[in-house]
């Protein structure tokens, strides 16, 4: 093989070895993005549980 065509494909590997390493952390950057997200949801969540809870608890003991 030429030296120049070693040296395209080279420089070829290389540039696709980049584009994906910068595509592979832009996925993870929204990966940790939504990570966060669904943590919040899931804490809003369990503290609407929680509060239903203490006021079921509340209306209970409140008509006993």
């Amino acid at each position: 093989m030429p030296l120049s065509t070693d040296r395209d494909l080279q420089a070829r590997l290389l540039k696709e070895t980049s584009d994906l390493y910068a595509r592979k952390q832009q996925l993870e950057d929204k990966i940790r993005n939504l990570d966060v997200l669904n943590n919040s949801l899931q804490d809003t969540a369990a503290i609407r549980d929680i509060e239903a809870h203490k006021s079921q608890r509340s209306l209970s003991a409140t008509l006993r």
